[in-house]
């Protein structure tokens, strides 16, 4: 893997092919822009304004549900179905696909494994395959699991960031410092995570580890 001073990513190897990806950080979450697979003609990406879910690809319509999870493929010339998905509510893909985006919008790596930038998820166990940077939030008990997806609910939240799960087509949710309730201003990129606490927090809990 290589990644950029932001932590996003730019290349991947893996089964003897490289992938490079141009990413668009400018609108939040980085998107790929354009992915080229060593021996193959580029693929370039086009997306909905604030998602990361693709709209078109290389004279490809995505027709996505409302997780942003990629259901069929339709031919920008023809209008002919090119492709359908199904998924299992974790996102375990039991239909068709030959396509580098599939659950929830997000990349499908050859591991199996999808690309939720900070962090990969494993929809075979319905878990990331690393730990939660931020401790548990006192009003979600499943988040004392730090390796949970989604808060156990898959079919009505996403995690695009690899930090915190929301509705689809909404914003983030605000942090709570764990000491008073107060709340959390936070700026959030792939790399970096920058805190800054109400004033009226004397005792602020950390809440990441590194």
């Amino acid at each position: 893997m290589q990644y950029d001073g932001k932590n996003t990513r730019l290349l991947m190897s893996y089964g003897g092919k490289a992938t490079s990806y141009l990413q668009d950080g400018a609108a939040g979450l980085p998107v790929v822009l354009q992915e080229v697979v060593s021996g193959q003609n580029p693929s370039s990406f086009l997306y909905p304004r604030g998602s990361t879910s693709p709209l078109y690809q290389d004279n490809l319509w995505y027709h996505s549900d409302g997780l942003g999870s990629l259901r069929a493929l339709t031919s920008a010339s023809t209008g002919a179905i090119v492709e359908t998905n199904s998924y299992s509510a974790f996102g375990l893909n039991v239909g068709q696909s030959g396509n580098t985006h599939g659950f929830a919008g997000e990349q499908l790596d050859p591991t199996g494994l999808y690309f939720n930038r900070a962090r990969y998820y494993n929809p075979t166990i319905g878990r990331f395959t690393t730990r939660d940077d931020f401790s548990m939030t006192p009003k979600i008990p499943s988040s004392i699991n730090r390796y949970i997806f989604v808060e156990n609910d898959p079919t009505q939240l996403i995690d695009p960031s690899g930090y915190f799960s929301r509705p689809p087509n909404s914003v983030p949710r605000t942090p709570l410092c764990q000491s008073c309730g107060c709340r959390i201003d936070l700026v959030l990129d792939t790399a970096h995570l920058y805190i800054e606490f109400n004033d009226r927090c004397t005792e602020p809990v950390v809440l990441l580890t590194y």
